[in-house]
């Protein structure tokens, strides 16, 4: 379904884009943790 995809598609780009958020904020503090 195109409409679920879509959905689909900006739910990711959303987390991301919160990951990314998150990862500006804590990574000049602390050390990359595999």
């Amino acid at each position: 379904m195109v409409v679920s995809l879509t959905e689909k598609i900006m739910q990711i780009h959303h987390v991301v884009e919160e990951a990314k958020a998150h990862q500006n904020s804590y990574t000049v503090n602390e050390p990359d943790v595999p």
